[in-house]
């Protein structure tokens, strides 16, 4: 499968991971975003914060890998990591409070980032 496609399923199975906290409060990883995206509108600096920036830098790479005629590995493989370490805090959330949303809702995106990881046909630059 060509470099491209991994990188945008690794995307949309981002957008698709469950947040649940609280009593009946939940929203999926795109929710939360389009409500970050409008709180920064009105006020920067309210949204901040290592678990909205890193995982916003890691889509805009991997954004900019879509576009790329060769996808450089660098580009997916830090884009990657950067949304994979808010999936990973999910997972630990979803296994430590026994939540099955939370577990399910972030395995898609762990097998796309394993395929991303052993597919070499990406180039090195």
């Amino acid at each position: 499968m060509k470099p491209k496609i991994y990188n945008l399923l690794l995307l949309l199975s981002f957008q698709l991971g469950y947040l649940e906290w609280g009593t009946n409060q939940h929203q999926f990883v795109f929710q939360a975003q389009l409500e970050v995206i409008t709180k920064a509108l009105s006020n920067f600096m309210s949204v901040v914060h290592p678990f909205t920036v890193l995982p916003f830098l890691g889509e805009c790479f991997l954004v900019i890998t879509l576009f790329q005629k060769n996808v450089q590995r660098k580009l997916t493989m830090t884009g990657a990591f950067l949304l994979g370490f808010f999936m990973l805090l999910l997972l630990l959330i979803g296994l430590a409070s026994l939540k099955i949303k939370i577990i399910l809702s972030v395995l898609p995106f762990w097998v796309f980032f394993y395929l991303i990881w052993k597919n070499k046909t990406q180039t090195n630059e």
